[in-house]
């Protein structure tokens, strides 16, 4: 831990144990592991001579970080009861047609004030009179496509509740972000 260069592998090592040990020592003090990792996360980030090698590392190590993280949310889970399942098949249905919905209704938004604005601000939204409205809206909906993922977050929000209060509740809530 001497030396000043670190090799790409050799910070992703120091950067999963720093993570590691905080968020465990976060954990043992009754405190928010996410929220104690996310301040030392950027105190690191804004402190360090070498931020855009921490940011390489990290973008490199998200993809195999998220797997784990489904991995270990997959090993928590449990067969809920029915009623739950049919909330979530109804909370998925919803959330994916509000989401697509919106995304088709702020292209729309970002079009049309586009095209009423003198200077058009977003340039690489212009759209030239060949464009059809069939295809304007095909671009809504890959937005709104874009939109349906939970990401990482809501995963390891539910995981830290689990972590930190393994009830039936937390159970449940594991179920659903898993579901979702």
């Amino acid at each position: 831990l001497t030396l000043y260069r670190y090799s790409d592998n050799q910070l992703l090592v120091i950067m999963l144990g720093f993570i590691v040990f905080t968020s465990e020592a976060a954990a043992y003090l009754k405190l928010s592991p996410l929220y104690v990792t996310f301040i030392a996360g950027m105190v690191v980030a804004n402190r360090s001579q070498q931020r855009r090698l921490l940011l390489r590392t990290m973008l490199r190590a998200e993809k195999p970080l998220y797997l784990l993280l489904l991995t270990i949310a997959g090993a928590l889970w449990r067969m809920p009861s029915l009623w739950l399942l049919a909330a979530a098949a109804a909370f998925i249905v919803l959330r994916l047609l509000a989401k697509t919905l919106g995304g088709i209704g702020a292209w729309r938004l970002i079009v049309a004030q586009t095209h009423l604005a003198k200077r058009r601000p977003f340039s690489s939204l212009r759209t030239s009179t060949s464009d059809t409205q069939a295809d304007m809206s095909h671009r809504g909906l890959a937005v709104g496509i874009g939109l349906w993922s939970h990401g990482g977050i809501a995963m390891a929000l539910g995981l830290s509740l689990h972590h930190i209060v393994a009830d039936a509740i937390s159970n449940e809530l594991v179920t659903a972000v898993v579901l979702s």
